[in-house]
């Protein structure tokens, strides 16, 4: 089957969107306007967004000059199909909103002696300081330009660390000693070659200090178990005769353990003593000072150097119909806050209903929170948000950001009607203020379509769904990569619900992939090995996830793609009615993991179907084999899960199964599904492909699409009513339209993808010196008859050869000898 670009999905909502003749215009000039000017004429503009939008009512639309204007913005709400809009103006031009001051507005100062305890090998006279004492509060990041690039200026921190390897976010952070729920120890430098980068120092002694002068600095801090958790915490109280600090409010790891360990990795920040080269900055809250090292030695008045003063750029919270389109929105601080807070690009927090907001071609870069997004009550719903073509990130924390309450199986959730499409999410979670790195997180979804986005390098989950009773939604046609960059027991996309549930919550045509999942901790503990390492990273994730009602599933994952990831690309802990349908999983260490506790319902209503397994694995040493489906599962209760018509291609140290039968983990290999149906009820319907046999089209592109021949056409069954009746229930949910692959064949295929062969068309058809030549479409494996007559109806058709498939392009060209032929055509004979 050609490969087939996910269609878009039309969305009916999306009407509300349209462009509506405006009641008025206004235009916004920053380098000619005044806010005196009527603003009605580019020739009389204003000279601020704000005072725009203070003009402005229902219809309005307000074109915005290129340039950067340094302000928070408030609209006024629009009305039902009169939506105000801010429209940036300009080709290849931005129209910035900018939270930051430049610093050539400071006044700056060249230090002149060692007053706030530099380093002794610092020469005062390298760093400069500027008052910043009317400021609300500090900058969290500056932001130097260098023409090219937007480069984030460390602050001062021990260890000066780099990373060197992207997915081995803080390999080189220094090794704590021990540590609980309130202190951490560091006594010793880190032996030379423990990890690429050791640098001297430890809690005891910085930069040639032995005093103990950490006390208000900041420490970040991963959870001394696996890593899944990174921390954020002020010391609050610092001995260094001990190598010891305490934080000023407690760590634990899953609210039941401490948090520091022997494992956790840390560095320390924020204090002019650890500022020790070009680069570093740091400020003295008590003495409102900023102190800059500059990376040229020059005064920072003459950089290109924005530092980030407000907090929000667009304050929607409580507002309606109203659009903002090809506008940059950058430069927002951060303001410490964590799930809540009074900071975000965009920020929408509501006490009454909002609808008809829509984000277009926005791009949110360099802040704390990208979106923050929020609802209180029945009366705070929030309904009919739209974002769609934008660039979010880097932001030091989640890019977006969605939470309701409260919410239960009686109350639906208040933030509904959510699309965010054709968005890209990138560089988040890396600063994190809620103790998990993650990049997008949405609680309760309720009719939310998340399509299309590409989601990559993030801290830890890139996507993180919590909860949502009747959830309603559907994920469909994203790339989710590169995340988990410095956490473990973490995904591209994780779908959480303890403590309430899911329903109806379709996730298809996904791609998960190169997320690795490596920790320090996860290195030294056996909780996650696997042939490529301590790796705790999955393509698709749900954690203690089930629906409430038994006849409804909770989750579907239908027709995903997930390989190359560092252990699982599926993986279900403590789950309950999820259905994998039609999924391909590649070079992954273990395909789907069905992780239980030994319970009488473990695993219940769980289906693992149609679903295609292309393993290969090197590393015989390994403790186990890779495999396509890991499941722990009590023999006596294995009919309460369904696992068949899989196909497992094994090369290499794998397996089909592995199966782990009681708590003890005492576990059988299973390396075929002979194996697996002789020792349990499960796939009674399975089938194996030859360890030589190519099943996708390439394996190391890769493109999962099936060749003609390949083992996995017709292998697996007709589509459940559990897929297509989900599908049915939210076309009808959403307004919108969800196709399928048709199917050919007896049998609907295995994996990700149906192989399609026909129709296929000539496309080119050429003749030269007395030589044809033909070209069609075609998929990979098929074999095809290339015929000729003068005429088909008195003179049939003759066989001139017949052509293996080429790949998705297929040609011929006929014989030196001139053919007495004016017809040719080409049929699908079969497989190759």
């Amino acid at each position: 089957m050609r490969w087939r670009p996910v269609s878009m999905i039309a969305v009916a909502a999306w009407l509300t969107a349209a462009y509506v003749t405006p009641a008025a215009d206004l235009y916004v000039n920053a380098a000619t306007g005044s806010d005196t000017n009527s603003g009605t004429s580019p020739q009389t503009p204003l000279r601020t967004i704000q005072r725009a939008a203070d003009l402005a009512s229902p219809g309005t639309v307000i074109h915005i000059a290129p340039g950067i204007y340094r302000e928070s913005i408030t609209p006024p709400s629009g009305a039902p199909g009169s939506p105000i809009v801010f429209c940036g103006e300009g080709t290849g031009q931005e129209v910035i909103v900018s939270g930051a001051v430049p610093s050539a507005d400071l006044a700056w100062t060249r230090l002149l002696s060692n007053s706030i305890g530099l380093p002794a090998d610092v020469d005062p006279t390298n760093v400069f300081w500027a008052d910043i004492s009317a400021w609300s509060s500090p900058p969290e990041f500056l932001v130097l330009e260098d023409g090219t690039n937007r480069l984030h200026l460390p602050k001062a921190r021990e260890p000066d660390w780099e990373v060197t390897t992207e997915w081995k976010y803080h390999e080189n952070w220094w090794l704590a000693e021990s540590g609980d729920s309130n202190y951490l120890r560091d006594t010793s430098n880190d032996p030379t070659g423990q990890y690429t980068d050791v640098q001297s120092g430890h809690l005891g002694w910085i930069n040639g200090l032995t005093n103990s002068f950490l006390t208000g600095a900041v420490l970040f801090a991963t959870d001394g178990l696996e890593g899944h958790y990174t921390y954020r915490r002020i010391i609050s109280g610092h001995w260094a005769e001990s190598g010891t600090v305490r934080v000023a409010s407690p760590v634990s790891f899953d609210d039941t353990l401490p948090g520091f360990g022997s494992n956790t990795k840390y560095f320390v920040e924020g204090l002019p003593q650890l500022l020790d080269l070009p680069g570093e900055w740091c400020v003295l809250t008590d003495a409102h000072r900023l102190y800059l090292w500059p990376p040229d030695g020059d005064d920072p008045g003459t950089l290109s150097l924005e530092i980030p003063r407000r907090t929000v750029g667009f304050e929607l919270s409580d507002c309606a119909h109203v659009h903002l389109q090809n506008l940059v929105i950058q430069d927002i601080n951060d303001a410490n806050a964590g799930y809540t807070g009074q900071d975000g690009a965009v920020r929408l927090e509501n006490n009454s209903s909002s609808t008809d907001l829509l984000l277009d071609r926005v791009v949110i870069r360099d802040c704390g929170v990208g979106l923050r997004i929020s609802g209180d009550g029945s009366a705070g719903v929030i309904s009919n948000l739209i974002i769609r073509n934008c660039h979010i990130g880097p932001c030091e924390g989640l890019g977006l950001i969605s939470l309701y309450w409260p919410t239960g199986p009686t109350n639906p959730a208040g933030i509904r009607g959510v699309t965010i499409q054709s968005n890209e999410f990138h560089y988040l979670g890396f600063r994190p203020r809620i103790d998990m790195g993650i990049g997008i997180l949405i609680e309760s979804p309720h009719q939310l379509l998340f399509q299309g986005n590409h989601v990559h390098h993030v801290m830890q989950n890139g996507m993180q769904l919590d909860g949502g009773y009747d959830t309603c939604s559907l994920i469909y046609g994203n790339i989710f990569e590169y995340c988990c960059q410095g956490a473990a027991d973490c995904a591209g996309l994780k779908i959480w619900a303890d403590g309430s549930c899911v329903r109806n919550l379709l996730v298809m045509r996904n791609v998960f992939r190169h997320n690795y999942g490596w920790t320090w901790a996860a290195q030294q503990i056996n909780w996650w090995d696997t042939s490529r390492g301590r790796l705790a990273g999955f393509g698709a994730y749900c954690d203690i996830v089930s629906s409430d009602a038994p006849s409804t599933n909770a989750v579907v994952l239908f027709r995903n793609e997930s390989y190359d990831n560092g252990n699982a690309g599926f993986y279900l802990n403590r789950s309950r009615r999820i259905v994998l349908w039609n999924n391909t999983c590649l070079r992954n260490p273990r395909g789907i993991v069905l992780a239980d506790e030994f319970s009488s319902a473990m695993n219940e209503g769980n289906q693992a179907l149609n679903n295609l397994f292309v393993l290969e694995c090197t590393n015989w040493s390994a403790p186990l084999p890779d495999s396509g489906i890991t499941i722990h599962q009590d023999p006596a209760a294995a009919g309460i899960v369904t696992c068949d018509f899989n196909l497992y291609r094994c090369r290499g140290y794998s397996a089909a199964m592995v199966h782990y039968t009681n708590a003890d983990w005492e576990y059988a290999v299973y390396e075929d599904t002979a194996a697996i149906r002789s020792a349990s009820p499960w796939e009674d319907h399975g089938t194996d492909a030859a360890s030589n046999e190519s099943v996708v089209v390439d394996e190391f592109i890769p493109d999962c699409n099936l060749p003609l021949n390949s083992a996995a056409v017709d292998a697996g069954t007709r589509i459940s009513s559990a897929v297509t009746g989900l599908i049915a229930r939210l076309e009808q949910s959403l307004g919108i339209e969800i196709s399928d692959d048709p199917s050919w064949g007896t049998n609907r295929d295995s994996g990700a993808h149906e192989c399609i062969p026909t129709p296929f068309a000539i496309t080119n058809i050429a003749e030269y010196d007395g030589r044809f030549s033909l070209v069609w479409t075609s998929v990979y494996g098929a074999l095809y008859n290339v015929e000729s007559s003068t005429d088909p109806a008195t003179d049939g058709w003759t066989l001139q050869e017949q052509v293996p498939s080429d790949g998705y392009s297929t040609g011929w060209t006929s014989p030196p000898a001139a053919l007495p032929v004016h017809i040719f055509r080409v049929r699908l004979e079969g497989p190759e």
